[in-house]
């Protein structure tokens, strides 16, 4: 892999591409399975993802302070990242979306995304502090549930993404139109 998703098309136009069913299993994380770019009637169908481990993690908000949130991430989740790993290949964690703790679906504030960075350290088992800013924790509450894309960088390119376009989420979309998932 030497770009950041399975499937990536930029510019693309009037394109369908049918997998009549078949499952793609993702062994070696990347960072998203299918990402456009300013395409237009672009449809995929007909296609199972598989990944055999998360790019993502998820867990609940235990605490709140002034600059920070703690974190406690649910089972069957990776942990985060050491930060030293991150250094070393250059890579991030650039943000954290906020999902309100009693309704399934993202918490609507000012912003809705919790700044990360290298700025967070395990403070218990599978629990993360993360010092966010004032302005982050403050739209925070106990109970919130938060998913942080753990792969937000290549998985294991680290400065050598830097120049590759591509999202953290299985699929990005991005100044596109007419675009369709089926099956």
């Amino acid at each position: 892999m030497d770009r950041g998703s399975m499937i990536y098309m930029r510019y693309a136009k009037n394109v369908e591409i049918n997998g009549n069913g078949c499952t793609f299993l993702i062994e070696k994380p990347v960072n998203s399975f299918v990402y456009l770019r300013e395409c237009e009637n672009v449809k995929i169908k007909g296609i199972d993802v598989c990944w055999e481990e998360h790019t993502s993690t998820q867990g609940t908000v235990t605490a709140v302070a002034n600059d920070s949130i703690t974190v406690k991430l649910q089972d069957g989740y990776p942990d985060l990242p050491s930060v030293e790993w991150l250094k070393e290949i250059g890579a991030t964690i650039s943000f954290g979306q906020l999902y309100y703790a009693d309704e399934d679906r993202p918490k609507v504030t000012t912003t809705d995304r919790i700044r990360i960075e290298r700025n967070y350290e395990k403070v218990g088992d599978r629990e993360y502090k993360i010092t966010c800013g004032s302005s982050y924790a403050s739209i925070s509450a106990v109970g919130d549930r938060i998913v942080i894309p753990t792969r937000s960088s290549n998985y294991d390119a680290g400065y050598l993404s830097a120049g590759l376009d591509g999202g953290s989420s299985a699929i990005t979309v991005f100044l596109s139109k007419d675009v369709t998932f089926e099956d």
